[in-house]
This record gives C-alpha cells, sequence and structure tokens, in this order.
C-alpha cells in the first residue's frame, strides 16, 4: 500500500526553495530522507525530472536492446529466404516459389511458420505445440501472433487488403513484377531495421514513460482517495511526491531489464524498487529525527 507523504521537518535543513533540480536528484539517489521535503513542489516539477529519467532510460533500453533485435531479424529472414527461395507480389497478392504444397508448417528457433492456400480463414492459434510465437501466411493475408499469459493470443495483420500494418499501399512499395530472392531479403530486412530505428528507440522511451507514468499516478491517488482530496495538498502534492520517488526505481528496473535477467519484467521490478525505496526514505526520516541538533 502507497504510504502518505507526511510532513517532515529536519534540523538544520536547506530550505525548500534553494534546491536546484540537480541537488533534488542528487539527494534522490544518495539521501532518500530528502523525498519528504519536495511533497510540496510543483507537480509539473515532479513530472518534468521523472519523464526525463523515464525517457533516457527508454532510449537506452532501445539502444541495448536493438543489437539483439538485429540478429534476430536478420538470421531469421535469411532463414525465411532458403525456406520461400523467391517472393514477389501479383495483383496484389503474396506468391511464393516454396513450398508448392498447401497448407505447409515449419518452425525454427521457436517460431512456428502457417502456409495456407488463399482465401483461407485464418483462426487464431491456441496451443498447438511449444511455439509461442509465429507467422500464418497467405497469399491475401499475413498476420503475425503471440501467445501471452493463458494462451490468449495478441495477432498482428501484417498484409491484409492490399495494406501493410494496415496502413501502407503494399502495391506502392512493393511494385508488381518485383521477384525478391531469397538471398535479397536479409538486405531488405537490414535496411528496413536502419530506417525503423528511430522510431524502435522512441517506442522503448515512450513505454517505459507511459508504465513509470501508470504506476505514479496510481500510487499518487491511492492515498488521496482513502484520505478525501482535500487532505494535505491534494493530487498534485501526492503526485509531486511519488513523481520524485519513482526516478531511482525506474534506473534500477532500466539497468535490470537491460541485463536481459530472467523472470521479471520492467513494470514488476519498478514496483519492487518503488516500495523498497520508500521504506528507505522512511528510515532515513526516522534516523535524522533520531539525531541530536548541533
Amino acid at each position: 500500500m502507497p504510504m502518505q507523504p507526511t510532513p517532515v521537518q529536519f534540523p538544520g535543513a536547506v530550505p525548500r526553495a534553494v534546491l536546484s533540480t540537480r541537488q533534488i536528484v542528487w539527494g534522490l539517489f544518495f539521501d532518500p530522507a530528502i523525498l519528504f521535503f519536495l511533497q510540496r513542489e510543483r507537480w509539473w516539477r515532479g513530472f518534468r525530472v521523472m519523464a526525463a529519467f523515464a525517457l533516457v532510460t527508454g532510449l537506452a533500453l532501445g539502444g541495448v536492446r536493438f543489437p539483439t533485435v538485429w540478429t534476430a531479424a536478420t538470421e531469421w529472414s535469411s532463414w525465411l529466404g532458403r525456406e520461400v527461395g523467391t517472393i514477389h507480389l501479383t495483383h496484389g497478392e503474396l506468391a511464393w516459389d516454396r513450398p508448392k504444397s498447401l497448407p505447409y508448417t515449419t518452425r525454427h528457433r521457436g517460431w512456428r511458420l502457417d502456409f495456407v492456400p488463399a482465401q483461407t480463414v485464418f483462426v487464431p492459434p491456441l496451443k498447438k505445440g511449444p511455439e509461442t510465437r509465429g507467422v500464418w501466411i497467405s497469399p491475401n493475408r499475413v498476420n503475425a501472433w503471440y501467445l501471452m499469459a493463458g494462451d490468449s493470443p495478441m495477432v498482428l495483420p501484417v498484409l491484409a487488403n492490399h495494406k501493410i500494418w494496415g496502413v501502407l499501399d503494399a502495391d506502392s512499395l512493393w511494385p508488381a513484377g518485383l521477384r525478391l530472392s531469397g538471398e535479397d531479403l536479409p538486405r531488405m530486412v537490414r535496411d528496413g531495421l536502419i530506417v525503423a530505428l528511430p522510431f524502435f528507440l522512441i517506442q522503448q522511451a515512450v513505454g517505459v514513460l507511459l508504465q513509470v507514468f501508470f504506476y505514479t499516478a496510481l500510487f499518487a491517488f491511492i492515498p488521496v482517495f482513502l484520505r478525501g482530496a482535500g487532505s494535505g495538498g491534494g493530487f498534485g502534492s501526492s503526485f509531486a511526491f511519488y513523481c520524485f520517488a519513482s526516478v531511482p526505481p525506474l534506473i534500477v528496473a532500466g539497468v535490470y531489464s537491460g541485463l536481459g535477467l530472467p523472470f521479471l519484467e520492467y513494470d514488476t521490478v519498478f514496483v519492487l524498487g518503488f516500495v523498497v525505496y520508500l521504506f528507505l526514505a522512511a528510515r532515513g526520516v526516522r534516523r535524522e529525527q533520531a539525531e541530536p541538533d548541533e
């Protein structure tokens, strides 16, 4: 349960008004007790500090993860190129050299590929085998899928109704008659990854920011809701407090996620670190208050 920030005053403390952003950030990492001085800061200042660290952490995570994406995509595209031989579009429909006999299913490194005839109705995959992800390919539709918790599939339409990702016109990106050999497929994927790099980094940064913002706003709302909107400084004060409190945990979660350690996702590590950090801040308050005045 998130704690309700309680006003405290330490002997000999520096007044809040003179604390710069640099001093606040330093204190958050090396003197967690400073957190209780910041509950009356403007909510936008806390959000600005939190957002800056979340975006930088997300960009760093994207930079760490991208080489893995690059290696997996190029290796996977090389294998796919050897499987299909040549790929081309005919009247807006996908065609390939192999396999000739459909339906056909093959597997590679935990991926399941299903080649099916045209006009085959796509059925969301359930637990058909050990694979938890795959691609379902027909001449007029390509779907990527991923089994989440509880065997519920997430389906992403890659190609449908002559549209790529539902937005880009397939014929304009892939002119009729253009035959892409299996050897060319990895090069095409590499070129696409280079173009997609800025968008990948932005997606990672925004993803971290949204996760941190969600939990921060939730933690800030709980004490206000339980004690009434008029308690203390209201939601703005609580939100500022938890924005500042989220900075060290989001860095810890970013390091954990960047190392690729198993078992825990970014948001799980963030929440655990958030709770631990609040206890550290509270312990720092008790230690400061127990020290005699000089």
